[in-house]
């Protein structure tokens, strides 16, 4: 599925097969969302000429292997631009570690598969590739994203913003459907009329 040239669009369920480019964000398309998704092995691909500002939540991508591998022509990068914002992202067949495996039988305890999942890491396309930031992208946003921080674009970007904890799932679990229950709400003041976007034309005053 593809989006491009800032063609808003909210896709609220998804399930895939294995493809390059499952879900495409390029051509600075922006204010898009996926939601509510799973698949084999997803990749979120970012293709170029700064996506941004799109939304991608509870999305179960499968092993895991592919889902940062964003690609594209590359003097249209970097491949992602700012403020994409992942949010409960998570990969329920991610292979577990024989490492993590070994450890847990050493200590004769048991240790919950989707705990030992939550603590492995999605592996980014510098492994392979020696991607830098200037590439990959700048300024993204993982809410319960399992990323791998020691990657090398996330290094030299310096400014994504990861919020994660292995032992505790984020809530809500789906922003997208969070911030429409909330949506009457939130543009409401507490004893006021309601408030209009600031996109909305301005009413000059009569005099």
């Amino acid at each position: 599925m593809s989006v491009a040239e800032c063609d808003p669009k909210a896709v609220p369920t998804l399930c895939c097969r294995t493809y390059y480019h499952d879900l495409l964000v390029a051509g600075y398309s922006a204010h898009n969302v996926f939601a509510n998704g799973f698949g084999y092995d997803i990749t979120l691909d970012h293709h170029g000429a700064v996506p941004h500002n799109n939304l991608w939540t509870d999305i179960d991508v499968g092993l895991g292997k592919t889902a940062m591998n964003w690609s594209g022509d590359r003097e249209h990068y970097p491949y992602a631009g700012s403020n994409n914002v992942f949010w409960n992202i998570y990969a329920s067949k991610m292979p577990i570690s024989q490492a993590r495996l070994s450890a847990a039988r050493t200590a004769n305890k048991y240790i919950s598969s989707w705990y030992m999942r939550r603590i492995e890491r999605l592996r980014g396309p510098d492994l392979v590739y020696f991607r830098s930031a200037k590439e990959q992208g700048y300024a993204q946003v993982a809410v319960d994203m399992p990323i791998d921080t020691s990657s090398r674009y996330i290094r030299e970007a310096g400014d994504w913003l990861i919020q994660y904890d292995p032992g505790h799932a984020v809530y809500p679990k789906n922003l997208y459907i969070a911030q429409k229950a909330t949506q009457a709400s939130r543009l409401k003041m507490p004893s006021g009329p309601k408030i209009k976007p600031a996109s909305y034309p301005l009413q000059l005053a009569r005099s």
